[in-house]
């Protein structure tokens, strides 16, 4: 997948812009089930530790998706939650 970030105002604050390059991309994937629209594919939240967020939340009863935080893009470490504890989306988590 193909990676643009849009900076809002002067803060950390990103908008991630996803594009697949491949038709068995998970971001292609996320596209057909909303009918060849993009949509919004998760929600992000820079903490200061991913790993003590992963665990605080796996201790809380959090669905986590990943065995363990992992390399994101830019240099962060992240992890994502089940979609089906917050509303649709998924989480992440990122340092």
């Amino acid at each position: 997948m193909r990676e643009s970030l849009l900076e809002i105002g002067d803060g950390p604050n990103l908008i991630q812009l996803l594009e697949p390059l491949t038709a068995d991309s998970p971001v292609q994937k996320m596209m057909d089930k909303n009918g060849g629209r993009g949509g919004l594919a998760h929600v992000a939240f820079r903490v200061e530790s991913a790993q003590r967020a992963f665990e605080t939340m796996q201790a809380s009863g959090f669905q986590i998706i990943d065995k363990a935080p992992r390399k994101g893009s830019r240099g962060t470490t992240v992890f994502f939650c089940s979609s089906q504890i917050e509303g649709r989306q998924p989480l992440w988590a990122s340092d």
